[in-house]
């Protein structure tokens, strides 16, 4: 999904289906371990306190492993180690903020549990391909309208 989302980048950079996918991300990773979400407390964790500082010692004494059989696990139940899996979640939720809310991009780390602008930047362009002040201003241009439901409506 992380590939698709660049290469649509790549293809057409004013593709109003990026912002689309970018959600996507976001649900498709909380989708794919919905199963293992409802069981494990260090996922329901992960989605809940994202904007927290989290540890992988501290998850994994949430379901009661130690760290290396708890790296071993995680990466074979999401198919990312936990840092990355956390990581992508930031992104994923970012993406929405971004273009949801009227907040600069360093606000927007913030509120995603990154403590420092320059590495949610790094990381944010490392995922989507594109720098997060690019994603926000270009994204930002295509919304027309909230409809009643307070959906996006997005220029076609």
């Amino acid at each position: 999904l992380i590939e698709m989302i660049k290469n649509e980048y790549a293809i057409n950079k004013s593709s109003s289906s990026l912002l689309m996918l970018c959600f996507n991300l976001f649900n498709k990773i909380k989708l794919n371990c919905i199963e293992s979400f409802i069981k494990s407390p260090s996922l329901q964790y992960i989605y809940r306190c994202y904007d927290k500082k989290l540890s992988v010692a501290f998850l994994a004494a949430l379901e009661g492993y130690s760290e290396c059989y708890y790296n071993h696990w995680f990466s074979k139940l999401t198919s990312y180690s936990p840092s990355r899996y956390l990581k992508l979640v930031r992104v994923g939720k970012a993406a929405e903020l971004l273009v949801t809310l009227d907040c600069d991009v360093q606000g927007i780390a913030k509120l995603v549990g990154f403590g420092c602008h320059a590495s949610f930047s790094r990381v944010f362009k490392d995922i989507m391909g594109i720098p997060p002040s690019e994603f926000q201003e270009v994204e930002k241009a295509k919304i027309i309208d909230f409809d009643e439901k307070n959906s996006i409506v997005i220029a076609s």
